[in-house]
């Protein structure tokens, strides 16, 4: 995992480097100017707070790979040797019960998150009491999820890699299904592992086909076999055609299109053991490792790092035309009738307020009301199957189904939700950009380049890469593309809707069913928990959506008053610098020396 992400690490200090200088040249000029820096009321000018969010994106930026598949397919062993690290002498993750974060650290450490908000730092002969099955059943310590720091080489450029539970429980293999597929829109790229000893199972085989149909641009398939199988050449390529064909039958994708990877993890993660590379080679891993590293490099990256580039060139061409109209200012050729132009824009601006942002979020209401009742609905009819059960095993498989099912009809209904309010930004500032320039067209500033910065559409992956969280972070890489704040993504693998709502559920009715209680009261205990577990739900899902419309309505407001800053500016500059100014000529020409220096910097776009 060392060439394509090195290179696009360079890639992105390249625009690191083109930014901080372009950062260096605007506030040069603001100093000439005499700028006096915002303070704690004051908006940010748009440059200043565009460069600002692209610099955050390029040191922020993380590649999320996913690991998938059902329990006991030896996803742990086969995360060991892509790690070429045991991140604990008990297997960090023996049939996974909640999603684990592995991500680089110069030092190994596991923190676990809880759903009370709690962090705790464990021992690595520990995790398992918070991360299996066996030790944590049902979830019911409320864990959110694990996150390990490690040195591992594959993980130094930003790439991390999550590991996610799997299923033991065949019939509920369609809300694992949907599970996973939401988990794939989320990451940047998904390692499917299935075993085959020496064929793949009924259910197996359609989970495959259902995922590889709807994420197969992101989505490695990887055929774990046992030695016996992986070194008998013949038996390995009848396990590979056969998956092949199946998947592409079933799923209308071409043959050419289907790739299998076939490994056998126990032997890779032996050879990684003994640093046997020749052998790690020959066990399928190193492919495995190469495969994932074009996967992130140069597909899911390579798009990233041009979307970043497309921002940086627009607000290159933002500062060129701020700038010049500064030149023409100080020069005398900017008449009264345009500086009078200059304040009533800013003066609206201040004043306004985003129309299409309101008139959209009316729709979002009309939605929101419309997926409350979805969700409410599932409340109610769990409420009502559990009256209705005759045994304690009929109970305990309604709340297994039940568990599954609340996440993901909640990751759905956000993610509905989510993907609205992230069209509703991109429309807004698409406006907006229109709006800039045909203002500083107006004042006689632009030349042929500034205009509308792009569509602003993105995939979830790429619209959120910084992390867990709702509130306004930086820029997304699609926030960035048009010019402006984005909001982090709240989805089911990077975000904590569906990691909360899902240790609520295990942590409130992980212990109650029991062996020997009796049917009556524990019906009325369940139903007790139930009508908890959806005012929490529902409630956290209602705070988190507030606070993305919140997020909307600020990134709206932010860049438009940070332009009536900079209008503001331009006037309080012809009356610093007046025409009976000693200093005005000396600035003129410092800051036509700054301009280009702009203009160089955009025509020496990075490669």
């Amino acid at each position: 995992m060392t060439e394509l992400l090195t290179e696009l690490a360079e890639g992105r200090r390249r625009l690191l480097a083109r930014a901080d200088e372009l950062t260096a040249l605007w506030q040069r000029a603001q100093s000439a100017t005499g700028s006096p820096a915002p303070g704690e009321d004051d908006a940010e000018g748009l440059v200043t707070a565009d460069l600002s969010r692209i610099r955050e994106e390029l040191h922020r930026r993380t590649f999320t790979i996913g690991l998938f598949g059902l329990i006991k397919r030896g996803k742990s062993t086969l995360l060991n040797a892509l790690l070429g690290a045991e991140l604990s002498p008990t297997h960090v993750t023996p049939e996974t019960a909640v999603p684990v974060y592995v991500e680089y650290g110069d030092e190994p450490r596991a923190v676990v998150h809880l759903v009370n908000g709690e962090q705790r730092d464990v021992a690595p002969d520990e995790v398992g009491v918070w991360t299996s099955q066996k030790e944590n059943p049902r979830n019911r310590r409320g864990v959110t999820h694990l996150r390990w720091t490690h040195p591992s080489g594959m993980l130094r450029n930003g790439v991390r890699i999550v590991d996610t539970p799997g299923l033991d429980d065949a019939d509920a293999d369609d809300l694992y299904t949907r599970r996973t597929i939401q988990e794939l829109e989320a990451a940047d790229a998904g390692i499917l592992v299935f075993l085959s000893p020496p064929t793949v199972g009924a259910t197996e085989m359609a989970f495959l086909r259902e995922v590889t149909a709807a994420q197969l641009r992101k989505t490695l398939l990887v055929a774990n076999l046992y030695p016996q199988q992986f070194h008998d050449e013949l038996a390995r390529t009848q396990v590979v055609e056969y998956v092949r064909r199946q998947v592409s039958r079933e799923s209308g994708l071409k043959i050419t299109d289907v790739e299998i990877h076939a490994v056998c993890a126990e032997d890779a993660w032996q050879a990684r053991r003994d640093g046997d590379d020749a052998r790690f080679e020959l066990t399928g891993g190193a492919g495995l490792l190469r495969a994932v590293e074009e996967a992130i490099a140069a597909n899911t990256g390579r798009r990233a790092l041009q979307r970043v580039e497309a921002a940086l060139d627009h607000t290159v061409e933002v500062a060129r035309a701020s700038l010049d109209l500064q030149v023409q200012a100080l020069a005398g050729r900017l008449a009264s009738g345009q500086q009078e132009q200059v304040r009533e824009h800013s003066r609206r601006l201040t004043n306004a307020r985003d129309d299409v942002v309101e008139n959209r979020l009316r729709d979002v209401a009309a939605t929101r009301t419309q997926l409350d009742a979805l969700v409410n609905g599932l409340f109610l009819r769990t409420r009502a199957a559990v009256k209705e059960a005759v045994s304690v095993a009929e109970l305990e498989g309604i709340l297994t189904r039940f568990s599954r099912e609340v996440v993901v009809t909640t990751e759905d209904a956000f993610q509905q939700l989510h993907h609205q309010l992230i069209a509703i930004h991109a429309e807004s500032t698409r406006q907006f950009d229109a709006g800039v320039a045909s203002t500083l067209h107006e004042l006689g500033a632009v030349r042929p380049g500034l205009g509308v910065t792009g569509t602003g559409q993105h995939t979830p992956a790429e619209a959120s890469a910084l992390g867990v969280g709702t509130n306004l972070q930086g820029a997304a890489v699609g926030g960035i593309l048009a010019g402006g704040a984005s909001f982090a993504l709240v989805g089911s693998l990077l975000g904590p809707i569906g990691l909360v709502v899902g240790a609520v559920v295990g942590w409130r009715l992980g212990s109650i069913v029991r062996a020997g209680r009796e049917l009556r009261p524990l019906r009325a205990e369940v139903d007790e928990r139930i009508v908890e577990i959806g005012d929490e739900v529902l409630g956290e899902f209602d705070r988190r959506l507030d606070d993305l419309v919140a997020a909307v309505r600020t990134a709206a407001q932010q860049r438009r008053l940070g332009f009536a800053a900079d209008l503001r500016e331009l006037l309080e500059m012809l009356e610093r610098l007046s025409p009976e100014t000693d200093s005005r000529t000396e600035t003129l020409e410092e800051l036509r020396e700054i301009l280009a220096e702009v203009e160089r910097l955009g025509a020496s776009r990075s490669g």
